[in-house]
């Protein structure tokens, strides 16, 4: 059985180290306690309509490919219409195949494009 539990402040400060965001919403772990992904979401509003944002989703490396990712999503998407909100939006590199794949799965599309420029800089 999966579910969701708020972090802990040791688990929130480790988050902390290599995200420099304000706050991660949920561990997701499996029945038996163990963290095996985090869930980092929060409830917002574009043009007066809500939506459910997911900053963060990721499962441990040694949890992978054993439908945790597609667990975890449907938790997300079960919070957002326990709340009566029926969008959940993310962002995705590019480059993440393997995520761009889940989401994809999952229903999720594309909403925007990402852009870059490669700029020429002179060694000082």
């Amino acid at each position: 059985m999966l579910r969701l539990d708020p972090m802990t402040p040791l688990e929130y400060e480790r988050y902390l180290a290599y995200a420099v965001e304000d706050y991660a919403q949920a561990h997701f772990r499996n029945g038996d306690c163990d963290p095996v992904g985090l869930l980092w979401l929060a409830l917002m509003e574009r043009e007066g309509r809500p939506f459910i944002y997911i900053y963060d989703i990721e499962i441990v490396e040694a949890r992978r490919s054993q439908g945790l990712g597609s667990a975890l999503l449907g938790l997300a998407e079960d919070y957002a219409r326990g709340i009566g909100v029926s969008r959940v939006s993310l962002n995705v590199m590019g480059w993440n195949t393997r995520a761009r794949s889940l989401y994809e799965r999952h229903g999720f599309g594309v909403t925007g494009i990402g852009m870059s420029k490669r700029l020429d800089v002179k060694p000082s």
